[in-house]
């Protein structure tokens, strides 16, 4: 979903377009589009009105708790990088189920997709918004300064620090406003 060309290109064209337009004019393969729509028929009916109702509370919910804590945890993030996380339009797709991290940023697209049907994220919602949202740019400077610090020693981030370093960055901002 991040790494592939086609893939990428792929979720572009479907965000593209409205919940009830037709894929049919997008440029996607034939065959995909077969499938994407003899699946959606079923999804349509069965599935999708119960999750719809959960992404639209997960929607609710984690708005509700941007509003109270985004600004402080935004403005100590921003100092910290001394940089503001997101300078240009963003998108934020909620969805049943983003894959198996619970959300996922593509940077080329500047797009975040998040499941709301991850109960374990439920406590962790401004956490996880503001992790993807560095993920949109904000943390390129580090992620590429330790690259070149691995490089100089002729090693490899195998074990993604920088992920590390990310992860830890958001959750001290984010304990240090709620505490």
């Amino acid at each position: 979903l991040l790494f592939d060309n086609e893939l990428l290109a792929i979720t572009q064209r479907l965000a593209s377009r409205e919940d009830d337009e037709s894929i049919r004019g997008l440029e996607i393969r034939q065959d995909l589009i077969e499938v994407l729509e003899e699946s959606s028929l079923v999804y349509r009916n069965r599935i999708w009105p119960e999750q719809k109702k959960q992404n639209a509370s997960w929607i609710e919910k984690t708005t509700a708790e941007l509003r109270k804590d985004g600004p402080a945890v935004q403005s100590l993030l921003e100092k910290t990088l001394q940089r503001k996380i997101i300078a240009h339009p963003y998108r934020v797709d909620v969805v049943h189920v983003a894959n198996w991290g619970g959300a996922y940023t593509s940077s080329i697209l500047t797009h975040t997709v998040i499941s709301s049907g991850n109960r374990d994220d439920d406590n962790w919602r401004v956490e996880l918004m503001f992790h993807e949202a560095l993920h949109a740019g904000a943390f390129n400077d580090i992620e590429t300064a330790l690259s070149k610090e691995f490089q100089k020693r002729n090693r490899n981030d195998k074990g993604k620090l920088w992920h590390a370093l990310h992860f830890f960055t958001v959750g001290e901002a984010v304990r240090d406003v709620f505490h």
